[in-house]
């Protein structure tokens, strides 16, 4: 009977013993205990049920406590009740908390316009102590120009909190200072409106970057150096680098002293590399700087190593006007070269700025081919002929030496 009995409930039927529903239907239930005069088993079941007992109660109490704080959060936020009814299920420690805290914090939220979505999304804002999130709330509203807060601003750790409240009141006091982004750049760097607003319509991150953050990287580029005023409006992309990228890369340049001619040309390079690449472009600026020495441009450096005037750069620079565009790498092997190894005067070169427009290889090839047919210095015209007319010169000198 007993196995009779275990197989009824088995079956997954309602009955009811002690007038609570265990398995199968109370009528079959109760003749099978009748005929098999389990009283033991009976009693076994009845102690089982009843210790279900408290939880029904809890369950109903908090039944009531659901309908209660559905009713005052639907009063004091506007929630509909099939949502806050849903809500409350889903999270029933707010049902266990007191009553108390729980209508304060409800009070809390309509009196600072938090919406019913925002407490939805937000079950966890509960944990947080009352004097906790009324301090926050009240820091926000009295030192910064929010128009609304939502709870993700004030639902954070201290720490987060805090880091959070800076920016909100920096952004504050910008606003207040500048009025918007637009103002920023016109204000701090002279940009003008259609600028701007080009700006806005093709840059999402400017669009998306706070007033403060764009505020706070624009003064770390001013404090390195003010030309960056000019720079930032030719290079407004430079903007976008992370605060702490900034902040590193133009300290290294404080620490190794670099000139600004020589890291506003690498710029670009500068700001996005990164790694083993960056620090290869640092040496290699370190290394511009050490030829540069004392001199503060490329037209500086040319004047004192070919000892010349200004009017005498400038004949060179028509004579080959991308010369200021060579590299003073090249310029420096170059000079050395013509100096010491061809033993060509200043004037020479002076004479033929052209020379620099051929790699050393080139200049090295002709120089030595030349010399095979003459035992003076080969004139350094000859050096920079075209391919066309340097060979047609060293087919004549071919024939003139037969």
């Amino acid at each position: 009977m007993f196995m009779m009995l275990r197989s009824l409930m088995v079956m997954n039927r309602a009955f009811v013993v002690g007038g609570v529903k265990l398995f199968g239907t109370s009528t079959i239930v109760h003749h099978v205990l009748k005929m098999c005069n389990l009283q033991s088993l009976l009693a076994h079941s009845c102690t089982v049920t009843i210790s279900s007992l408290p939880r029904k109660a809890l369950d109903g109490k908090l039944e009531k406590e659901c309908s209660f704080r559905q009713e005052y959060m639907t009063n004091m936020l506007g929630c509909s009740k099939k949502d806050t009814i849903k809500f409350l299920h889903n999270n029933q420690e707010l049902l266990k908390m007191t009553c108390e805290k729980f209508t304060k914090m409800i009070d809390l939220f309509a009196a600072n316009s938090i919406t019913e979505q925002d407490v939805f999304t937000s079950p966890d804002i509960f944990k947080r102590k009352y004097e906790t999130l009324k301090a926050r709330f009240e820091d926000l509203n009295q030192n910064t120009d929010l128009k609304s807060i939502r709870l993700s601003m004030i639902n954070l750790s201290q720490r987060q909190f805090c880091k959070r409240y800076k920016v909100y009141v920096e952004d504050s006091r910008n606003r207040e200072e500048f009025n918007d982004k637009h103002g920023l750049l016109t204000k701090s760097l002279g940009c003008s409106e259609t600028f701007v607003a080009s700006l806005v319509k093709t840059c999402s991150w400017f669009d998306n970057s706070k007033l403060s953050t764009i505020r706070k990287k624009m003064d770390v580029y001013l404090s390195m150096d003010p030309e960056f005023a000019t720079i930032l409006t030719e290079r407004i992309w430079l903007l976008t680098f992370p605060i702490d990228v900034i902040e590193t890369k133009l300290n290294d340049l404080k620490r190794l002293r670099i000139p600004r001619f020589i890291w506003t040309r690498s710029l670009n390079h500068l700001m996005k590399s990164t790694g083993e690449e960056y620090q290869a472009h640092l040496q290699k600026m370190v290394h511009e700087q050490a030829i540069y020495a004392d001199c503060m441009s490329k037209e500086e450096y040319l004047c004192k190593q070919l000892e010349c005037g200004e009017s005498e750069l400038k004949s060179m620079i028509r004579k080959y006007p991308t010369l200021l565009s060579v590299s003073i790498f090249k310029l420096q092997n170059h000079l050395h070269m013509l100096h010491k190894e061809f033993g060509f005067s200043n004037a020479d070169i002076i004479k033929n700025a052209l020379v620099f427009k051929y790699s050393k290889e080139n200049l090295q090839f002709r120089f030595y081919e030349l010399q095979k047919y003459s035992y003076d210095l080969p004139d350094l015209y000859y050096l920079t002929l075209s391919g066309k007319n340097y060979k047609k010169y060293v087919d004549k000198l071919k024939l003139s030496s037969l």
